[in-house]
């Protein structure tokens, strides 16, 4: 009896929960490339994290994909990603909670700094 009498709350906590997902666009590299000479390293990612409440008061880095990308590369000391790709990931739970994460994946490439 109890169980019938939760099952609307169940439902409708459901409903008010949810995700979703968004791929943003990024520029050719994450920097300008001065001397088009630069050595291709490997794959690499990083990822920020923040969350927010009542989707008014956030809390976490000022620019996620910022950090994302600077933790991308210092994962394998390169100076710029080709190929980059970012995606926003979004979970809220009944519009009072949300975490927001940003993830960026591309080729590391150092520079050639002697040209």
């Amino acid at each position: 009896m109890k169980t019938l009498r939760l099952a609307p709350l169940l439902a409708a906590a459901l409903c008010l929960g949810g995700c979703w997902s968004y791929p943003v666009d990024v520029a050719e590299a994450t920097r300008p490339l001065k001397n088009a000479a630069y050595t291709e390293m490997e794959p690499t990612s990083g990822w920020s994290t923040g969350f927010s409440i009542l989707h008014i008061f956030s809390f976490g880095p000022d620019d996620p994909l910022g950090r994302a990308r600077d933790q991308a590369l210092a994962r394998v000391k390169g100076n710029a990603l080709i190929d980059a790709r970012a995606r926003i990931d979004h979970i809220s739970f009944l519009l009072l909670f949300s975490i927001h994460t940003t993830t960026v994946e591309g080729t590391a490439v150092l520079e050639d700094e002697s040209l």
